[in-house]
């Protein structure tokens, strides 16, 4: 009889995938991506969103990426052997803004004030200032601000 013993790594997958934005597949830099499944820690993509992890034992592995403005996504994704298997990951933009100053002062000798909102998310947000009584509110319907 013949005995063939490959070499474990010629039974070993790799996994490959880009991050995007899910709304104009644009690809996202600096996202962290990590494996599950197996202590393979993470790694931060560079500006095209490209990611790659060698030397997978088959199986199925969760690939999870994050970024500050963006939420969390996951995907289950099925390693084969000698195969490079593909794990792209889709991001849904956060809304965030940015007011400055963060305190006001209604005082009597205060008529007027200058007020920033500033969008730090990707996309714009609709928003309106009213006042009641000397106090303030935002409601995203109104004005229209863009990054």
């Amino acid at each position: 009889s013949c005995n063939q013993e490959g070499n474990e790594a010629d039974y070993q997958g790799a996994l490959s995938g880009k991050v995007v934005d899910i709304e104009n597949g644009e690809p996202i830099d600096n996202a962290i991506v990590s494996l599950n499944g197996q202590e393979r820690g993470s790694q931060t993509v560079e500006s095209n969103g490209l990611y790659r992890f060698d030397n997978l034992v088959p199986g199925t592995y969760t690939i999870q990426a994050s970024h500050p403005l963006y939420e969390t996504n996951s995907l289950r994704v099925t390693v084969r052997s000698q195969e490079s298997n593909n794990g792209d990951v889709a991001l849904k933009p956060l809304v965030q803004i940015e007011i400055s100053p963060s305190d006001f002062n209604f005082g009597d000798l205060t008529p007027s004030f200058d007020l920033s909102l500033r969008n730090l998310g990707p996309d714009a947000i609709e928003f309106k200032i009213e006042s009641t009584q000397g106090w303030l509110s935002a409601d995203k319907t109104s004005v229209l601000v863009q990054a």
